[in-house]
């Protein structure tokens, strides 16, 4: 039921937005040293990695639920995700890919 309402996806919409609209500003012509693009590249690696495996405990046998781990898992890892995938379509976008 986490999905039902649209509220709960415009999280993703909203980066895409965001992420398109600063694109088509700039003409895809966005300078990022290369400190940064190693950087983004760690940091979507990590984000991607937390958003899929942070819960693989949730699986074991000896797992005892925490609500509060579990809100803060579904409450930050779409934005996690999302920005994410922004670096990875900026880096893409700007020829870092």
């Amino acid at each position: 039921m986490t999905y039902i309402l649209p509220s709960h996806q415009a999280t993703p919409y909203m980066f895409g937005i965001g992420l398109g609209y600063l694109l088509h500003k700039n003409n895809n012509k966005i300078h990022i040293p290369k400190y940064l693009v190693y950087g983004g590249w760690l940091s979507a690696t990590y984000l991607i990695y937390l958003s899929f495996f942070s819960m693989s405990e949730v699986f074991s046998l000896e797992y005892q639920y925490d609500a509060v781990r579990m809100s803060l898992y579904y409450a930050l890892s779409p934005i996690a995700l999302s920005l994410a995938l922004c670096w990875v379509i900026l880096a893409c976008a700007t020829g870092h890919g």
